[in-house]
């Protein structure tokens, strides 16, 4: 039966159990059934007769989205709270631990090229850690320029995330001014790639970016489905008022990272940040002296990353 005859049929279907909902395609397509889980971008949902179907995560709703993030999370939590809510979030997330071609290339202290499957062959810039295990996958971050230039930076960060013995990502092609969905399909790619390949604690996924990398570090999380353990922003900003009001990914650890002259980016981080702490996140604003451009010393990453891991200690508590 053709895709789109079956899912006709669907919206015929009588009274749906009480766990079901009406989910909604992006062309307005209406199906009644209950959320049985998501992985790598694809939705799989059980219709009232017991029918299992996929659908793509990018053609639902963004309601739709934002209801399969908070299947994955708690819908409010507070610090003292977090570690139960954390028990009940652990078993969705599936175990990362790579794959063994690319686990083969992952020599401690040392940077390789990787190419995402996927027709936009997005190449991204990975560090591996001096310590790395892969029996012992780390956290990781995944980085995003203004400029589409993943190695610059990933060299900006690589010094703070090998201290913290972290994986660090930097991701290509993707820019400012870009296609909104061709950037949403290639985020998707991308993410998607280093999921699979990269060994890391799917717990502890981190986004980074520069500038406008960093607002659509921001946007992912607003955009996908998966938990997010937080956000290192530099000199970056979640867009206006519009944009303060997105469904972002609940109880992140934002590291605000702006030059003390940075007159833009910091002319929006008190707004940014009650835009988040709404979300319940943790905030924090870490200032360098300089203006817009990346912080050429590495000691304020530092402090954010052990500021992030502190955030992280305190809520596995």
């Amino acid at each position: 039966m053709k895709p789109s005859i079956r899912i006709a049929l669907l919206t015929l279907c009588l009274a749906f159990s009480a766990e079901g909902r009406t989910w909604t395609s992006l062309s307005g397509k209406q199906i009644e059934a209950e959320f049985v889980s998501e992985a790598f971008g694809q939705v799989t949902l059980k219709t009232p007769t017991g029918e299992k179907i996929g659908i793509p995560l990018a053609k639902l709703s963004p309601a739709d989205r934002e209801y399969i993030q908070s299947q994955k999370l708690p819908a409010a939590r507070s610090r003292g709270t977090a570690a139960a809510a954390a028990k009940e979030a652990a078993p969705v997330l599936a175990a990362r631990n790579g794959t063994p071609e690319v686990v083969a290339k992952m020599i401690p202290g040392t940077t390789f090229i990787q190419t995402a499957a996927g027709p936009n062959a997005v190449t991204y810039h990975v560090r591996v850690p001096p310590g790395f295990n892969p029996a012992n996958p780390p956290p990781l971050v995944v980085a995003f320029s203004s400029t589409g230039n993943g190695h610059s930076i990933l060299r900006s960060i690589s010094t703070s995330t090998d201290k913290a013995g972290w994986i660090g990502i930097g991701c290509d092609k993707l820019m400012n001014s870009m296609d909104d969905k061709q950037a949403d399909q290639m985020e998707d790619e991308v993410l998607e790639d280093i999921y699979r390949n990269i060994p890391h604690d799917p717990r502890r996924v981190y986004l980074s970016g520069h500038s406008g990398g960093a607002s659509r570090a921001y946007s992912i999380t607003a955009r996908r489905p998966e938990p997010f353990a937080g956000i290192l922003a530099y000199g970056g900003w979640l867009g206006g008022p519009d944009r303060q009001k997105d469904p972002y990914c609940k109880h992140m650890a934002v590291a605000m990272i702006n030059g003390d002259k940075d007159e833009a980016a910091n002319g929006w981080a008190e707004s940014d940040k009650q835009a988040l702490q709404l979300r319940k996140c943790s905030v924090e604003l870490f200032s360098f002296p300089g203006g817009h451009p990346m912080p050429n010393d590495p000691e304020v990453s530092d402090r954010a990353i052990a500021w992030l891991q502190q955030e992280w200690n305190a809520r596995a508590q």
